[in-house]
């Protein structure tokens, strides 16, 4: 019975996926995504793989497909899960930007940290600065290229962030 069960979510994800990538103007690929959200049927792996394909089709698009998704995920242990993943990799990015001895980007990645890490909290996080906001564009449009065993490991490492 489970296998019957995890070919149907398979068949699910794929479904929302391809129906989803049918829409060829981008409002209207946002617009599924928010459809799919209020039914509640988004998952991290369908935002991923969503994310990756319009990456390949047009950058700008990467990061407003995730962002719009993420806030349309009505599962909260799924929510959690993505602020997890982002909060480990805005840390992952600051120590790099650090030992590169770029403070500026180091401060709008710690910032961009903090701003994911109070979204898993449940805890409203401040504006982010124009640096912040830069830095958050760059780990988005990063995440969606990890595949799930990256993804996963990040969740992981997020989870136990302070």
């Amino acid at each position: 019975m489970k296998l019957v069960n995890e070919s149907l979510y398979e068949y699910n994800c794929e479904y929302i996926i391809k129906d989803i990538l049918n829409e060829n103007i981008a409002s209207d690929v946002l617009g599924k995504i928010k459809e799919y959200g209020k039914k509640g049927l988004l998952t991290a792996a369908i935002l991923l793989t969503l994310a990756g394909t319009a990456q390949a089709q047009n950058k700008a698009q990467a990061a407003d497909v995730l962002k719009t998704g993420i806030e349309y995920v009505n599962d909260k242990s799924v929510k959690t899960d993505i602020y997890s993943a982002l909060t480990s990799l805005a840390a992952k990015y600051t120590s790099f930007a650090m030992q590169e001895r770029k403070i500026e980007e180091a401060g709008g990645f710690k910032e961009v940290r903090l701003y994911y890490q109070n979204l898993r909290d449940g805890k409203t996080p401040q504006q982010l600065s124009e640096m912040g906001k830069k830095c958050a564009k760059i780990i988005l449009n990063s995440m969606k290229k990890f595949d799930n065993n990256m993804f996963n490991e990040l969740i992981q490492d997020g989870k136990i962030i302070k």
